[in-house]
């Protein structure tokens, strides 16, 4: 199952290389790191990540 990690450039709660460590794991796994973002990524860069979900989703679509 194809898989988007999304983690903030500057989270500070969880550590970067546990997201790092999940993408090498997970067979088609991608990671994104939000630039500028914290913990809370997903408010503080909505746009960015909604662009990204989009791409990804479209180059991922769901079989029926």
């Amino acid at each position: 199952m194809p898989t988007l990690i999304i983690h903030g450039a500057r989270d500070g709660t969880v550590p970067l290389a546990q997201a790092e460590w999940l993408a090498a794991h997970l067979p088609n796994a991608e990671l994104y790191v939000v630039p500028g973002a914290g913990h809370l990524s997903f408010g503080e860069r909505e746009d960015l990540i909604n662009q990204k979900v989009r791409q990804w989703t479209d180059a991922h679509p769901v079989d029926g």
